[in-house]
């Protein structure tokens, strides 16, 4: 495969996704191919050198999370999470200074996941999925915020 053309075909699976949701298998598969093109550009793209493994890896739970959220909602966000800690991980790695930075991770983390902790624990109580935006939000904003760390404009702007 081109990867030349990868990135067209990822908008056009994401766009045909966006337009026509099926319902069942087929909605499955079409949530999931978007990712599945997103991972085979990562792994052609020789540019990314040691990057690849982290990102790929959490492209692999993110598109977990695509799949599980369709049936358990906290199983998709769990693995999202796990996605996204391996974004944050790899981000921090690539710059300088990062153990420095890292420091005001760890009370902005711990506030997090007493956050998560309490919505998840409501959203299953309750059966109120009206808290999917703000946990999903929280999730963005962190792997944003990680992405600033690194002044990488691609990892940002890919945030």
């Amino acid at each position: 495969m081109n990867k030349k053309g990868l990135p067209f075909l990822i908008m056009l699976a994401g766009s045909f996704y966006l337009v026509y949701v099926p319902e069942g298998f087929e909605q499955l598969l079409l949530k999931l191919l978007p990712m599945c093109l997103i991972i085979t550009y990562a792994f052609l793209n020789s540019t990314m050198g040691p990057i690849r493994k982290w990102i790929i890896a959490g492209l692999l739970f993110s598109m977990l999370g695509d799949a599980l959220i369709l049936c358990s909602f906290v199983a998709g966000l769990a693995a999202f999470l796990i996605g996204h800690i391996l974004y944050m991980t790899r981000f921090l790695l690539i710059r300088k200074g990062w153990k420095r930075k890292a420091l005001f991770l760890i009370p902005i983390a711990l506030y997090a996941l007493l956050i998560v902790e309490e919505l998840v624990q409501y959203i299953l109580n309750s059966g109120n999925h009206s808290l999917v935006i703000p946990v999903i939000g929280y999730i963005i904003s962190l792997m944003a915020w990680t992405a600033m760390m690194t002044g990488n404009n691609w990892a940002i702007l890919g945030s």
